[in-house]
This record gives C-alpha cells, structure tokens and sequence, in this order.
C-alpha cells in the first residue's frame, strides 16, 4: 500500500522547487480530501499583436544640390495562445526581498503570468514581417551654361514573410491594483530580405562629349539582414526590441475577464523613434509614426 502524503507537506515541496529551480507552482489544487484532483482544463490568453512604423519626407541642403527622398512602412504581427500559467513574484520589485516575504507573495496568488513558451521548434511563433522602404538620393551637378548632370541612386528594400521565433511572451497580472502589464520580445535571428539598388544618371545633350543624355546602370542586388533595420525605442512602450509598459502597468479594461484591446494610436497618435531611422535625415524621426496595436481573447481571434 502506498503511504499518503499530507498535502502541506506537498505544497512546501512544490513552493521549494519554485524557489531553488525557477519553476512556478503548479495547475493544480489539492483537495481536501487525501487525493489529488486536477482542476478543470483552463481557457488561457488568445493574443494577437501588430507593431507598425510608417513615414516618408524629403531633405535638400541649401542650394538644393542635394535631395535626399525617403519613405519608410514596416509591420511586424504575430498570433498566439499562453500555454502555460503560473504565480509568481512581484516582477515590478526591484530591490531585494527575503525568503519570507518572497514566500508569502507568492502564496497569497496576487501576481499571475500567462506565458507563450515553445517547447519545441515546431512551436516557435510564426511572426510575419513586412517591409517597403525606399530611398533616392539626388545628386545635381551644374556644369557651364545651361549643361547640367544629375544623379540619382535608388534603394530600396523589400520583404513580405512569415518567420519563426523562439520568443517567449507573457502578460502579467496584479489581482490587488488590478492592473497589468506584458512582455512581448521582437526578436528574430538570421532572416534576411532583399536590398535592390541602382544609379540613373540624367544629362543635357550638350557638354558631356559623347555621353548619353540617359543612363540607367544595371541594378545591385543583395540579401541584407532584416535586423539591420532596428524596432526604434519608444518611451514607455518600446525598449531593447521588446514591448512593455514602463514605467507603470495598465489598469484592467472594463472587458478584462472575456476580451480587451489596447491601440497606442487613441492615447498617443503621435508617436515618434527615439532617433531618426535613417542617418543623417532628422525627418525621419519627426515625420515616423509608430503604432502598437494588440489584443486578448478567450476565444480564438481567427
């Protein structure tokens, strides 16, 4: 016959291991009779996020030799179901806390966190990327008289993919403020897009000896890394490619316990990069508009 286990005695073990080991308490209740008995399957977190940035203006120097045109359109999105909850610490404390304090949080099942984590690669979050990005610098060169050359370099950059990610994601809960907060990482590792690029050179019939007065010069092609183009950092949204709430957690909206929505663009339409996307162009900090869109559901979006 097998000894039973009081269930203190297991709740202290299971409390232990999450403390040495990092693992958060376990979905399941003890019943108060001397069996173990596994709660009703649980309906977790439907997520479903897009993160977009969008601009485009033009730079010329002062005697306009120089025009530099730019447009920039970026998405990234992504879809997915927590597989995992658990209780755990406060994630806002920042200095340290003892054993005791640390054990009576937890106990008393204040913070939740919902967690995506792939187990395995077939369960890394497909994210799918776009991105349309143009840029033309024009070169105008006047020669004697009316005769001129202008030169005008073409770059652009496109992608339209899916990619998989092994992000982990979570949205984290305090039950006493009622409010919450989430971390959703845009990471994505050795994906590449296509950069094409090309010079086209316009010049009066006259003063340029036999050159033609158009001329398009064949087109560069390369595979660039999509992590050349960094998610910029916004404050209180957007910092080290991850999005989160900062320095304060959000409050629960009215439809917490069924459906929510959060769109940066109703509180703060105006959004801007923490630097400008392209070097040496100011515009394309101020004329950038970022937009952080997500939702929750307990029933699937799609």
């Amino acid at each position: 016959m097998h000894k039973i286990v009081s269930t203190s005695y297991l709740r202290k073990i299971v409390l232990i291991n999450m403390l040495i080991i990092g693992l958060f308490l376990p979905d399941y209740c003890f019943a108060q009779t001397k069996k173990m008995t596994a709660r009703p399957k649980e309906i977790f977190w439907y997520a479903d996020f897009t993160l977009t940035i969008k601009g485009n203006g033009e730079k010329k120097n002062e005697d306009e030799t120089s025009i530099i045109r730019w447009s920039i359109d970026r998405s990234y999105s992504f879809s997915f179901k927590f597989n995992s909850k658990s209780i755990t610490g406060d994630p806002n404390k920042k200095e340290e806390i003892s054993m005791k304090e640390l054990v009576a949080v937890v106990k008393s099942g204040r913070f939740t966190r919902y967690t995506y984590s792939p187990v395995k690669p077939k369960d890394e979050m497909p994210m799918k990327i776009k991105i349309k990005d143009l840029l033309n610098v024009i070169t105008i060169d006047e020669g004697e008289g009316k005769s001129f050359e202008n030169t005008t370099v073409i770059t652009s950059w496109e992608t339209d993919k899916t990619v998989n990610t092994p992000n982990v994601m979570t949205l984290t809960t305090d039950n006493e403020k009622r409010t919450y907060n989430i971390n959703f990482p845009i990471f994505f590792f050795d994906e590449r897009m296509k950069m094409l690029s090309q010079t086209i050179i316009d010049r009066s019939d006259y003063g340029y000896d036999d050159k033609p007065t158009h001329e398009a010069l064949p087109i560069d092609s390369a595979d660039v890394l999509i992590s050349k183009f960094r998610i910029p950092n916004v404050k209180g949204l957007i910092s080290g490619f991850t999005i989160q709430h900062t320095p304060n957690d959000f409050l629960y909206p009215a439809n917490f316990p069924t459906a929510w929505e959060y769109d940066s663009a109703k509180d703060f339409p105006d959004l801007q990069p923490d630097n400008p996307l392209i070097q040496d162009v100011p515009d394309s900090k101020t004329k950038v508009k970022i937009r952080v869109l997500y939702r929750f559901s307990k029933t699937p979006f799609y």
